[in-house]
C-alpha cells in the first residue's frame, strides 16, 4: 500500500495517495494488535508465536480485515 500511495503522488494522484495510505495505516493497525509493534513484527518463533491473541483481539481484527476488504475492493 506504500508503493502504491508512493506512486499516485508522483503522477499527481492524491485521491489515490489518501486511499493508499489510509488503507496501510490500518494495516499496521493489525498489526500492532497482533504483534505489539508497528514496525518490526517478532512475532514468530521456533514452534509458533510468542503469544496467543486475546478474545477481544480476535473480534477487532476480524472487523478491520472486513472493512479493509470493503475499502480495496
Amino acid at each position: 500500500m506504500l508503493w502504491l500511495g508512493v506512486m499516485a503522488h508522483e503522477i499527481r494522484f492524491d485521491t489515490l495517495f489518501m486511499f493508499a495510505l489510509r488503507a496501510r495505516e490500518r494495516v499496521m493497525d493489525l498489526f500492532e494488535e497482533i504483534t505489539g509493534n508497528r514496525v518490526q513484527h517478532s512475532a514468530n518463533t521456533i514452534g509458533g508465536v510468542r503469544s496467543d491473541l486475546l478474545p477481544k483481539s480476535k473480534e477487532k481484527i476480524i472487523n478491520s480485515v472486513k472493512d479493509l476488504e470493503k475499502a480495496t475492493r
